[in-house]
């Protein structure tokens, strides 16, 4: 059946299955092939028809975005060059293996540890982990290059699976963001800038009870990350009140460590020729040290997975 310039087989889909809303009686049509890319290979993959009948058709009708062409009097589907791409190829992996990359195919998560050291992220243990070992041996750790980014990638599959509604694949995509990845100080920020919100929204407790214990658990290493401030400001950046209340305390948090510092330092008597505006100089310099020291520290680069 030609309907819209897309062949279908067989009678359409009516009703949406229990990964989200019914469809409201619309009908949604199957097509052949569906076809995307990226701007180099936009024609560069393709899910068929049978793999395209697992998709929930509310699903189904927001990826259904394109051009169909004809080939050999057959008419498909084709998104061409996507921003989905990415998600597009995991969920092309999903329909046909139950799974995706990196899990399948798999590839190695691995983390650096404080002395370079690269080992592979132990994910049948990792929760056991967590349990038994102190935040400050995680503040030691971080991901590479490579595993970063492939977490990135699944934050962008779990938007991809919220927007189109796709409840099963987005279950699946959180439940691995909060068991099979190495989750430390900047992926917990990603997660903050990313999907805290998205979680909220769709009421995915799991995954909110993880980013909120992950906060907690890399507090130190998270506030001391160079995005975390210019985040911080930009989630307040629409209302000035809290704005103003926002750059308060940090001008403040800042004039307590100084003055914490200055309190332990052996100082001393001052003399009679030590003014008010020289121990004020003197407060307000350890303040700008404190900042350049810990900006220092912070511009080390991250480690890359070896070839």
């Amino acid at each position: 059946m030609d309907v819209g310039g897309v062949i279908t087989t067989g009678s359409p889909v009516t009703e949406a299955t229990s990964n989200g809303p019914p469809s409201n009686g619309e009908e949604v049509r199957v097509p052949m092939i569906l076809i995307f890319g990226t701007d180099e290979s936009p024609d560069e993959h393709m899910i068929p028809h049978r793999h395209l009948e697992r998709i929930p058709p509310h699903v189904l009708a927001k990826i259904l975005e394109g051009h169909t062409i004809s080939l050999d009097r057959v008419r498909i589907h084709r998104l061409g060059s996507t921003l989905w791409h990415g998600c597009l190829l995991r969920l092309k992996q999903y329909l046909e293996y139950n799974d995706y990359y990196p899990f399948n195919p798999k590839a190695e998560l691995q983390v650096v540890d404080a002395s370079g050291n690269i080992s592979t992220w132990p994910k049948a243990s990792s929760t056991l982990d967590r349990s038994h070992k102190s935040p400050h041996h995680y503040d030691s750790l971080h991901t590479t290059d490579a595993t970063h980014n492939l977490f990135r990638k699944e934050a962008e599959l779990y938007c991809f699976a919220a927007y189109t509604e796709y409840t099963e694949l987005r279950n699946i995509s959180s439940n691995k963001i909060c068991t099979e990845y190495p989750v430390f100080a900047e992926e917990t920020l990603h997660l903050l800038e990313s999907l805290y919100r998205i979680a909220l929204k769709v009421n995915d407790k799991p995954l909110v009870e993880f980013i909120e214990t992950s906060i907690k658990q890399h507090r130190d290493s998270l506030v001391k990350l160079p995005r975390f401030l210019s985040s911080l400001r930009r989630s307040v950046e629409q209302d000035p009140f809290g704005r103003v209340l926002l750059e308060t305390h940090i001008a403040a948090s800042q004039a307590v460590q100084a003055d914490l510092l200055l309190a332990r330092m052996p100082m001393k008597a001052p003399g009679p020729t030590v003014s008010a505006a020289s121990a004020m100089f003197d407060r307000t310099r350890l303040q700008t040290l404190l900042t350049q020291s810990r900006l220092r520290k912070l511009q080390v680069p991250r480690a890359s997975r070896p070839a």
